[in-house]
C-alpha cells in the first residue's frame, strides 16, 4: 500500500460547484477556494495519469457517467480504493479537512474521545483555530476569447489557499496526500515514476509521487477500542442519493446544533454501516448536511447532484458488541456512500472512552 504525494508549489484553486463566469452572474463575480479538492478531482487526476502513461484519450460521455468513466479508466470498480485526501506537511503532520478549513489529525482523539457529542463537536471549532489556513486574494478582469481584450465592467475575485501559511506560521514542504488501499496494475504502472500534472483550477502544476506513509491507517490502526461507542469522523463528503425527504425536521428529537434525524436520513446512514458489515442499535449525527453538485470544465455541463454529510461532521454510532481494532480499520478502508471506492465518504473511527 502507498500514498500518493501531490505536491504543491503555488497557491491552489478547488472552487465549489458552481459557474465562475462574469456573464453568468452579473457583472462581478467570485471563486473561493475549498481547504482541499474533492475526492473526484484527485481520481481524475490519477486517471489523467493513466491516460497519459498509456497514450490513450478519454472518449467523452454524458457528465451523469463521470463516475464510470473515472473508474472505468482507474481499472474497473473494485480494483482501485482511495481514502483522503488530506494534507501532510514535511515535518509528519496531517490535516483533514474540517468545515472549510483544516484540523491537525491529533485533534481527533483530543476532541472525540470525551464527554457529549455536541460537546466535543465544539472543542474541535475551537481546535480548528489553531491551524488558519492562508490565502492568496487575486482580483482579474475578463477577457474576450477572441482578441484578449478587456470585457468592459467584467471584474472577478477569487480567494486561493496557501498551504505554506498554517496557523500563521511558515509550513514546511506541503503535499494533498491520498492514501491507496488497493490499486490496479494501471495505476500501479503510472505511478513507478514521479510526474507533473496540472490539479484543480488555474492549471495549477504538481509534482504526483508515490511514497510508503499510510499516516490516518496507522492512526487508526493504534488506537485501542472495545468499546460499543464510536465517533465517526467524517473527513470528505459523505454523498447519498438526492431526496427532499432527507432534510426534513421529521422524527428524532435532537439537541440544537445537531442534524435532524428524519428517518429517511437516519435509515441512509444504517443502510452505509449495513454495506460494510456493521448494524447500529444508536445514530447521531452532529454536523452539517448539505446539497453537492459539480461542473464538467471538459464537457460544459451541470454533474448530478448529490445529498452530502460535510466535512467536520460527527457521526456517533452505537452498537450491542464492543468495536474491536480491527472494526475499526475495517470502517476506515471500506468508507461509507456513493462512491466511497474513490475517497467518498471517509470517515476516521474515534473511539469513545471509558465505555464498554
Amino acid at each position: 500500500m502507498r500514498d500518493i504525494l501531490f505536491r504543491t508549489i503555488e497557491p491552489m484553486m478547488f472552487r465549489g460547484a458552481s459557474e465562475f463566469s462574469p456573464t453568468s452572474r452579473g457583472p462581478q463575480t467570485g471563486a473561493w477556494s475549498r481547504p482541499l479538492p474533492p475526492p473526484s478531482t484527485i481520481a481524475g487526476a490519477l486517471a489523467t495519469l493513466i491516460l497519459q502513461h498509456e497514450n490513450r484519450s478519454l472518449v467523452g460521455g454524458k457528465p451523469s457517467a463521470w463516475y464510470e468513466e473515472v473508474t472505468d479508466v482507474l481499472g474497473g470498480k473494485g480494483s482501485t480504493m482511495l481514502r483522503g485526501p488530506y494534507l501532510i506537511n514535511g515535518e509528519g503532520g496531517t490535516y483533514v479537512q474540517y468545515k472549510e478549513g483544516l484540523l491537525l489529525l491529533n485533534e481527533l482523539k483530543k476532541g472525540l474521545t470525551k464527554g457529549d457529542l455536541l460537546k466535543a463537536a465544539k472543542d474541535l471549532d475551537k481546535a480548528k483555530n489553531k491551524f488558519e489556513l492562508g490565502h492568496v486574494d487575486l482580483i482579474g478582469i475578463k477577457l474576450s476569447d477572441e482578441n484578449k481584450a478587456t470585457e468592459t465592467g467584467l471584474v472577478y475575485s477569487a480567494r486561493m489557499v496557501d498551504y505554506g501559511k498554517i496557523g500563521g506560521r511558515k509550513n514546511i514542504s506541503c503535499s494533498i496526500m491520498i492514501e491507496i488501499l488497493k490499486a490496479s496494475d494501471s495505476l500501479e504502472k503510472a505511478l513507478l515514476t514521479p510526474k507533473i500534472i496540472r490539479l484543480g483550477g488555474e492549471g495549477r502544476l504538481v509534482e504526483v509521487i508515490a511514497e510508503e506513509l499510510q499516516p490516518v491507517s496507522e492512526f487508526v490502526r493504534a488506537e485501542g477500542c472495545r468499546t460499543r461507542e464510536l465517533r465517526l469522523y467524517v473527513a470528505t463528503p459523505m454523498l447519498f442519493e438526492a431526496s427532499p425527504c432527507l432534510f426534513s425536521k421529521e422524527g428524532v428529537e435532537v439537541e440544537p446544533g445537531t442534524v435532524f434525524l428524519s428517518s429517511s436520513l437516519n435509515w441512509k446512514v444504517s443502510a452505509y454501516l449495513n454495506d460494510v458489515g456493521f448494524k447500529a442499535t444508536f445514530i447521531r449525527v452532529a454536523g452539517s448536511l448539505r446539497m453537492l453538485g459539480g461542473f464538467s470544465v471538459a464537457k460544459a455541463a451541470r454533474k448530478p447532484m448529490y445529498a452530502a454529510l460535510h466535512p467536520g461532521s460527527v457521526i456517533e454510532i452505537t452498537r450491542e458488541l464492543p468495536f474491536s481494532k480491527e472494526d475499526c480499520y475495517k470502517i476506515y478502508s471500506e468508507g461509507l456512500g456513493l462512491f466511497r471506492d474513490l475517497g467518498y465518504g471517509t470517515v476516521i473511527p474515534i473511539p469513545i472512552v471509558n465505555h464498554a
